[in-house]
C-alpha cells in the first residue's frame, strides 16, 4: 500500500513507502514497508520489510550522497527506518517517543528534525 514517493539525490533510485498487508482495512496493523526501483531498468532493487512497527511509512528522505535513505512515520509514537541503499539491508529501526508527520535532514544527514502536534524535536542521525 503505497503511501509516498521520493527520487535520491541523482535521480537514478525511486523508493516508495507505505506499510505491508494489511489483514483489516480499519485498522493500520501492517508493519511499516519501503521498496526502492531503478525506474530506467524497471526492476525494484531492494524492498525492506519493517520488523518493528506497523503502521504506513509516511515521509522519506535519502540522505544528502544518496548513501541511505530514512523512512518514518508518526502514529501515536514515530519509528525511523535507516536503510542501506547499497547492500538493501535495514541498518537500524528506531522507535521513538513523539508523533510527528514530517521531517527534514540537515545538510550533513547529521540531524533530524520532525514536526507534529505542536511540537518539534531534533534527533541524532548517527548512531
Amino acid at each position: 500500500m503505497p503511501e509516498v514517493y521520493t527520487w535520491d539525490p541523482k535521480a537514478r533510485i525511486h523508493s516508495i513507502g507505505g506499510m505491508g498487508k494489511v489483514g483489516n482495512i480499519d485498522h493500520l496493523e501492517g508493519k511499516a514497508h519501503v521498496e526502492l526501483f531503478n525506474w530506467r531498468k524497471a526492476e525494484r532493487v531492494a524492498q525492506f520489510p519493517g520488523d518493528k512497527g506497523r503502521g504506513l511509512i509516511t515521509h522519506l528522505v535519502f540522505h544528502p550522497q544518496g548513501d541511505w535513505l530514512l523512512g518514518a512515520r508518526g502514529d501515536g509514537k514515530g519509528l525511523f527506518m535507516f536503510l542501506d541503499v547499497a547492500t538493501g539491508k535495514v541498518l537500524r529501526e528506531e522507535a521513538v517517543s513523539n508523533h510527528f508527520h514530517k521531517f527534514a535532514l540537515d545538510e550533513r544527514g547529521t540531524r533530524i528534525y520532525t514536526a507534529g502536534h505542536n511540537k518539534l524535536s531534533v534527533w541524532e542521525a548517527a548512531g
